[in-house]
């Protein structure tokens, strides 16, 4: 591989701290990729690796859901995927079970007017924090979400009328709005921030039209 001026290559931290990947992910990733494009990605001795930013996510993104349990995963899977919206739901002194009740419910209310499209819907349920003492309380939680959907309806305010179902879970406003650009990966980094902790729980929900699924 010819190493180009100009051209800004990744190297093995970069793609670590960029889709969260162990060592060992990041070993059998780029040794696919370097058997499949052995121009565009290369480990000229130990521990050095160029790699082109055009195959960057080709070689290293993640491709599949991970598994529920697998949290390092779905956090990379989180962070690497689109997003169409993001939201916060932050009931008045709720349980973590209670909180995970709230979302299945307001994410069958979403069904029930986002019609004839797949619904894909990532959440986390973590403690409040108490500004007071400034710790994480054990018993009161709030829920953060991401949500896609495949096809947006024609003459639907889908961030209006989410709102407007968050209204009957929240004690404050709610939050939900469109993902923006420029947020980069900082709102799904926020979302997915507390999943490695153990007071914390997350999942995803998927409506594929007929059905639906909790991985």
């Amino acid at each position: 591989m010819r190493i180009k001026k100009g051209i800004k290559y990744y190297d093995r931290r970069d793609v670590i701290e960029k889709y969260e990947y162990s060592q060992t992910t990041f070993d059998k990733k780029s040794k696919l990729g370097l058997e499949k494009y052995p121009n565009q990605i290369s480990n000229p001795y130990k521990g050095v690796w160029y790699i082109h930013p055009e195959k960057l996510d080709e070689i290293f993104k993640p491709t599949r859901k991970p598994n529920r349990n697998n949290k390092k995963g779905i956090k990379s899977w989180v962070i690497q995927k689109e997003w169409m919206f993001i939201g916060c739901m932050y009931p008045r002194r709720s349980t973590m079970k209670e909180n995970i009740k709230k979302i299945d419910e307001v994410f069958d209310r979403m069904k029930s007017i986002i019609i004839g499209t797949d619904i894909e819907l990532y959440f986390t349920v973590e403690p409040n924090k108490s500004e007071e003492k400034r710790q994480y309380s054990e018993r009161h939680y709030h829920t953060h979400f991401l949500l896609n959907v495949s096809k947006e309806p024609h003459q639907l305010n889908i961030v209006k009328k989410i709102k407007e179902i968050l209204k009957d879970y929240s004690d404050s406003r709610p939050f939900f709005e469109r993902y923006k650009p420029f947020w980069e990966f900082e709102g799904k980094r926020y979302t997915v921030k507390e999943i490695l902790s153990t007071s914390s729980y997350s999942n995803y929900l998927t409506f594929k039209t007929k059905s639906k699924h909790h991985v």
